[in-house]
């Protein structure tokens, strides 16, 4: 082996050996490649391919020919570095919450059971005086009928019973021809024809099933004209500070009468007084405008709170 000295030596050493020396000499190359691959795999690096050398069949006769030229394998390349692995992008999924809910972590446990309690809703649709007559209809009678075709009708009633249809609401007919006068004075006449029997009233199909009527004595007065928010306020006020006199001659008609004995057994305590009584005694309105107020929102009452 002394006298190998470059390529050319070894493919003259190849040719003068025998057949079973070939193949062991191939055997070891193809071994000492194998552990060069495995080397440089574990530097990261990709392994060459293996080039495995091929033993002839028969050896072949150099006397008359050279020997062929030995060509020996190429240097697996030398990679720096590790390629990098692919990076797979993961599918972000939207975190839902649990029943719908936002839980924080910072909820307490009591606030955690109250954002899972349902809570119902008891409250119902409130309506006004100015909404419920919305939902009231007026409608002709015979009698009405009849009388809309008397010569002897006046122009106010033809005018009236001309606007009722059956199918416009009192809120409706006042807005379309009866703006110039308060809504009080529009009343009376659809109260006096109803106490003739000339109209009746009935409710508009589309009322609300469920709701809370909300018709004070106040917000009538005001809707219909009598009095102002002013009115009204200095009413409360008075109502709710009373100045009780002794004297039987200037006492208040709401006053109970054993106060105003001598009798001490027989006293008892004052009665509250009503607001409609209040706003008389201060003077905004009289008896008579009191007591219509009333009978309009026990009528209207009546005719929207009727199932």
């Amino acid at each position: 082996m002394q006298l190998i000295k470059d390529f050319s030596d070894i493919q003259k050493f190849v040719s003068f050996l025998g057949f079973d020396y070939q193949q062991r000499l191939l055997a070891d190359i193809n071994s000492l490649l194998v552990k060069y691959m495995a080397e440089q795999s574990k530097n990261n690096s990709p392994a060459p391919p293996q080039t495995t050398i091929q033993a002839p069949t028969q050896m072949p006769n150099y006397a008359n020919s050279p020997p062929p030229a030995f060509t020996a394998p190429p240097p697996p390349p030398v990679f720096t570095g590790s390629p990098q692995s692919p990076q797979i992008n993961k599918p972000s999924f939207p975190q839902m919450p649990l029943g719908g809910i936002n839980i924080n972590r910072s909820t307490t446990s009591q606030g955690l059971a109250n954002m899972l309690t349902p809570t119902k809703s008891n409250k119902k649709p409130q309506i006004s005086f100015n909404e419920a007559i919305s939902y009231i209809v007026p409608f002709l009678t015979e009698m009405g009928t009849d009388a809309s075709k008397s010569q002897n009708l006046s122009m106010d009633l033809f005018r009236l019973f001309k606007q009722i249809d059956g199918v416009s609401s009192i809120k409706e007919i006042y807005l379309s021809e009866y703006q110039n006068i308060k809504l009080g004075v529009f009343l009376e006449k659809i109260q006096d024809n109803y106490k003739e029997r000339n109209i009746n009233l009935k409710k508009k199909a589309g009322l609300p099933q469920d709701f809370e009527l909300q018709m004070k004595i106040g917000d009538v007065l005001i809707a219909l004209g009598f009095i102002n928010d002013a009115d009204l306020q200095k009413a409360l006020n008075a109502q709710k500070n009373p100045t009780t006199e002794q004297n039987t001659s200037n006492a208040p008609s709401w006053m109970n009468k054993s106060m105003l004995s001598g009798d001490s057994e027989n006293k008892g305590p004052i009665r509250k007084k009503m607001l409609g009584d209040t706003i008389v005694e201060l003077g905004i309105i009289n008896k008579e405008q009191l007591n219509f107020c009333l009978s309009i929102q026990r009528l209207f009452k009546n005719i929207v709170e009727s199932r």
